[in-house]
């Protein structure tokens, strides 16, 4: 199986809550799928982590991550990122608090958002939908444009 379908293949299982195997799966296992999914696509984007965060309206945040902790764009950022692109450290206005591993540059990253629901084209009627924040990072060499890709085609 290819990388783009195996980590399709992950993120529909993570998404329906199951892997495939027997019923009766726990939280645990929702968690375990997401932290697969991720592992999976940061694999194969050689990223050191990602991250998944679910901003529902009225709810607290949720989220996942692989690798190493870190917060990601902070919120402020995230609402203004147009839904489907594929931004990268210097494309983002505000990285939030500096790492200090990086030693004053900022790590190479490529982050996507989109909007679920209501407002998901980006309206401006009715309640806003949930946000989705999905993030790679790594130290060193930046992202190949094949990366960005395999973000964009999920």
């Amino acid at each position: 199986m290819s990388d783009e379908t195996e980590i399709l293949a992950a993120l529909f299982a993570a998404s329906m809550g199951t892997s495939g195997g027997t019923s009766g799966e726990g939280a645990e296992s929702e968690e375990g799928l997401w932290q697969h999914f991720l592992a999976r696509l940061a694999a194969a984007t050689l990223a050191e982590s990602a991250l998944l965060r679910l901003f529902w309206p009225g709810s607290p945040v949720t989220g996942w991550h692989v690798g190493p902790a870190w917060e990601g764009p902070p919120e402020s950022v995230v609402e203004r990122m147009r839904s489907g692109r594929v931004y990268s450290q210097v494309d983002l206005p505000d990285p939030g608090p500096a790492d200090p591993a990086a030693q004053g540059e900022p790590l190479p990253l490529r982050a996507l958002r989109w909007r679920l629901g209501r407002g998901g084209s980006g309206g401006s009627g009715g309640t806003p939908g949930a946000r989705v924040l999905l993030a790679l990072r790594r130290r060193g060499e930046d992202f190949r444009a094949v990366d960005g890709l395999q973000l964009a085609n999920l």
